[in-house]
């Protein structure tokens, strides 16, 4: 199980790819966030991406471990709360990093995000 500690942070910088472009309205920020409380307005109806469990049974059990799958979903979790700490708040200033991963596993989560 994917440790979440529902801080909101993924659901910002959503403008760093065209996959989650329907989500936000030009400022990168999910239209589905709650902003006062940090929590998903539509969590139990939310895109696949955003359900990383599901995400990972329904495109990536068959290609890769899910250990490695959740270990680096948390490596981007913790990139992520340290710009925002280095950023001050400053949600403009929030930027989306992917994790070194070697080119295998890269492909294979490219490739998956293609289905979604």
């Amino acid at each position: 199980m994917f440790n979440c500690d529902k801080c909101g942070l993924c659901c910002i910088g959503l403008n760093k790819s065209e996959v989650t472009a329907y989500l936000h309205d030009g400022d990168g920020i999910c239209r589905n966030l709650d902003l006062d409380t940090m929590l998903c307005r539509i969590y139990e109806e939310r895109p696949i991406f955003c359900d990383i469990e599901r995400y990972y049974e329904e495109l990536l059990k068959d290609q890769m471990d899910k250990e490695e799958f959740f270990r680096l979903n948390a490596e981007a979790c913790d990139l992520k709360k340290k710009e925002w700490e280095e950023c001050g708040r400053d949600i403009y200033k929030m930027t989306s990093r992917i994790p070194d991963l070697d080119e295998e596993k890269e492909k294979i989560i490219r490739a998956s995000l293609e289905k979604v």
